[in-house]
């Protein structure tokens, strides 16, 4: 069971890597709505460490803007070169599927928000990865979820 999401860091200093002015949907009221910050898309294992659900990340990547790269900004550029442009589904679906190759006998289950819960990350993939792939999305913030029980193998 892995978590996927995008998340906003807030910077300062005007040379950092994939830094832009991001609009921040869950800005409070004494917060900017376009913080200087590096949006991420990150994938985690979830985890339960000592009785706690815990988030491991195995990979992440730095989502920019498309006018972001078309203006050759300095902020999307390595080592002089510009970066090539992904949408955040292709960058979540090429990490799920690098995943998914180190897990290569285990269903891989995304949990989402309800963002990434749809065609675009799902056919890529589902694509590449097949039966084992698997996403849960939009779920209600006061849902809660159960594991199954365990299946007991009679003897003959």
């Amino acid at each position: 069971m892995v978590g996927l999401d995008d998340s906003i860091i807030t910077k300062v200093g005007k040379k950092i890597f994939g830094c832009e002015a991001i609009f921040d949907h869950a800005a409070k009221s004494n917060q900017s709505k376009y913080p200087w910050a590096q949006n991420i898309v990150s994938v985690g294992l979830l985890k339960q460490v000592k009785g706690r659900w815990a988030c491991l990340f195995l990979d992440f990547r730095f989502y920019l803007p498309l006018k972001t790269i078309q203006g050759k900004k300095e902020t999307a550029t390595i080592r002089g070169e510009v970066v090539p442009f992904q949408t955040k589904m292709a960058q979540a679906a090429q990490m799920l599927i690098e995943i998914a190759e180190h897990f290569s006998t285990v269903p891989i289950l995304a949990v989402t928000n309800s963002w990434f819960g749809n065609n675009g990350l799902w056919k890529p993939a589902y694509k590449a990865i097949g039966n084992r792939f698997n996403i849960l999305s939009r779920l209600r913030c006061n849902n809660v979820l159960y594991d199954l029980p365990a299946l007991k193998i009679r003897e003959t």
